[in-house]
């Protein structure tokens, strides 16, 4: 019976016509090029030395639940460029308010986010929005965010696991940090961690990216960057987070004579043979 490959002796692998000093050039040879191979790693989530990592330093980071966030924001697309002043406010269990200004003070919009329903009133069009999901009205309405209020919430205050599907599926280790995939589908396609457990990048599954940026060892990043596509984006810039005390509802006042529209989720096409969503 022959003996299984790896208790083979080396010899047995090269010609007899190879030298001793060959044999140990090539021997040499094959280690350092098995040394230098693409570290593909395909542990499990027990087992992921990157992931224990980010989780563990996520357990250290405790978001306020009331709190007050402000930040700049440069939008920019095709057409145009912003400069706005984002005021971020609330609780994590609801109500959340977002308020958006121009640099000189001019009110642009104000948010409202509740569990079952999100608004945006554009006083100088004198319209409210409503929609029953937040993520789809911040997207009909093409701001460049792929996060509902509560989720950028938790981001711009270094939270990030809540939005993350539980377990990864693989993670390949990078010059410039470690990538981890999860199980598709999913909202959430990778992200990059670096040796410290923080977030680099967070990429969708539909195409956008964030990327995070941190002043030395800090585990809060202050600046974000938010790409939707090769045009549009937003550079998120955070000033000061602190505790907010909130005593209301947080209601938008809303002047007489303001239209409010609908935006109306639009359900899948369901095929007559499998009654799925078409491909």
């Amino acid at each position: 019976m022959t003996a299984p490959f790896w208790r083979q002796e080396w010899s047995s692998f090269f010609p007899p016509s190879i030298s001793g000093r060959g044999l140990l050039f090539l021997s040499l040879l094959f280690v350092f090029q098995t040394g230098c191979a693409p570290r593909l790693q395909t542990d499990t989530p027990k087992t992921s030395s990157s992931w224990t990592v980010f989780t563990r330093q996520q357990t250290t980071i405790k978001p306020l639940n009331n709190f007050s966030i402000k930040t700049s924001i440069n939008y920019s697309s095709r057409e145009h460029k912003h400069r706005m002043i984002m005021r971020l406010f609330g609780r994590l269990d609801y109500p959340i308010r977002m308020d958006l200004e121009a640099g000189i003070g001019r009110t642009i919009s104000l948010w409202r986010e509740e569990i079952d329903i999100w608004q945006a009133y554009f006083p100088e069009e004198k319209k409210m929005y409503t929609s029953s999901d937040a993520k789809f009205g911040v997207q009909s309405l093409g701001f460049p965010c792929p996060f509902d209020l509560r989720e950028l919430s938790l981001i711009l205050q270094g939270k990030l696991v809540t939005i993350l599907p539980a377990q990864p599926v693989r993670h390949i280790l990078q010059d410039t940090g470690s990538r981890i995939f999860f199980a598709q589908p999913a909202r959430m396609e990778s992200i990059r961690v670096d040796p410290l457990g923080r977030v680099l990048e967070l990429v969708g599954s539909k195409g956008w990216r964030v990327v995070f940026d941190y002043r030395d060892a800090s585990l809060y990043s202050h600046k974000i960057s938010m790409f939707m596509d090769d045009t549009t984006s937003a550079v998120i810039r955070v000033k000061s987070i602190g505790p907010g005390t909130f005593t209301t509802d947080l209601a938008i006042e809303l002047p007489d004579g303001t239209e409010t529209i609908n935006i109306v989720t639009i359900p899948p096409v369901l095929t007559n043979e499998t009654n799925a969503p078409p491909p």
